[in-house]
């Protein structure tokens, strides 16, 4: 018969995890009682909020969503939701179009004027070979579709057009008609402007919340599964055998 052994280390964890739900929520209705969160009542009372910070609001948010380009912790669609609640859709929607740009012009300059040993050394040989050798001839399609598709790491598609023989005004014109789709859509229903019931707000935060999961949990399967659907439409088929 085998001995019960008691994992110490996740016991801690559980307790420590525990700590933290019960401290969150004290603290979630001590404040709701004392009206800390009353600025969270509406979309306007927010931005107001917001907006008493001055112009450091705007900047601050044009320098996280470049960082997100470049860093790439979450998605850019997520930060640019929080955008249009807090500045509305017309400021949410240029400041992140402007940001996603200057990040994507940093990585695709790094990788350009560095060089592919560099690049290497940031994303692996394994993606710079798989992406590289796939794209042949036809890059820029390529690399249009991928830019088009949600999950695909932003850093690494940068660095990719950087390496490949994409020129700088092409690669430009790429962000700009692919990026801005989605950061709209997320500036709309972040600004209000489109108007999601409660039930759709459970729906997409279920949604969104499954997606970051499954993109944190296997980020190099999501992508090379993507990527293989992608390259699969390029990919020149054998002519049949007469």
């Amino acid at each position: 018969m085998k001995k019960f052994e008691v994992d110490k280390s996740r016991i801690l964890s559980g307790a420590a995890l525990l700590a933290i739900i019960a401290a969150a929520a004290a603290l979630f209705f001590v404040g709701k009682a004392n009206g800390w969160f009353s600025m969270f009542d509406s979309v306007e009372e927010l931005q107001e909020y917001v907006s008493g910070f001055g112009a450091w609001a705007p900047l601050a948010f044009y320098f996280l969503q470049v960082a997100q380009v470049i860093l790439a912790p979450l998605p850019g669609s997520v930060t640019t939701l929080f955008g249009g609640i807090f500045f509305g859709f017309w400021p949410a929607m240029l400041i992140s179009i402007a940001a996603v740009l200057t990040g994507s012009v940093i990585l695709f300059f790094f990788a350009k004027y560095l060089g592919r040993p560099l690049v290497v050394r940031m994303i692996g040989e394994k993606r710079v070979e798989k992406y590289m050798g796939s794209m042949s001839s036809r890059q820029f399609w390529v690399m249009f579709m991928m830019f088009l598709m949600p999950f695909f790491p932003d850093d690494v598609l940068c660095l990719m057009a950087g390496l490949s023989s994409i020129r700088f005004p092409g690669f430009v014109i790429m962000v700009l008609v692919t990026r801005p789709w989605g950061l709209v859509f997320s500036a709309l229903v972040g600004s209000g402007v489109i108007a999601v019931p409660v039930w759709g707000w459970v729906i997409i935060g279920c949604v969104s919340a499954f997606l970051l999961f499954v993109s944190i949990r296997w980020p190099d399967k999501l992508e090379e599964w993507m990527s293989d659907r992608i390259l699969e439409l390029f990919r020149k088929k054998p002519a049949p055998k007469k």
